[in-house]
């Protein structure tokens, strides 16, 4: 599924799993320097750092609500992922 707005980020790998990003989708605003992002692959969750170089995300700077919010898109990942056979 595509989201609403797609941008064009600096072709890098997950550092997890090695995925390849070309892009990312979300709300409308390009990412900044310190917003997270999910791998689809792996469903790691990621930093964009200086540059937007994606970094693995210190999670425990996070409050309980984000933290929440992020099981729930990875859950909601995962079935997406189920449905379309990856």
């Amino acid at each position: 599924m595509k989201s609403n707005y797609e941008h064009l980020s600096p072709q890098q790998n997950c550092p997890y799993c090695g995925h390849l990003f070309t892009r990312t989708g979300g709300d409308e605003q390009r990412p900044q320097e310190g917003d997270l992002s999910i791998c689809i692959a792996c469903l790691g969750v990621l930093e964009f750092g200086p540059g937007l170089l994606l970094v693995k995300a210190d999670l425990t700077r996070l409050g309980f609500d984000e933290l929440a919010e992020i099981r729930l898109l990875q859950c909601a990942l995962t079935k997406a992922k189920g449905r379309h056979g990856h």
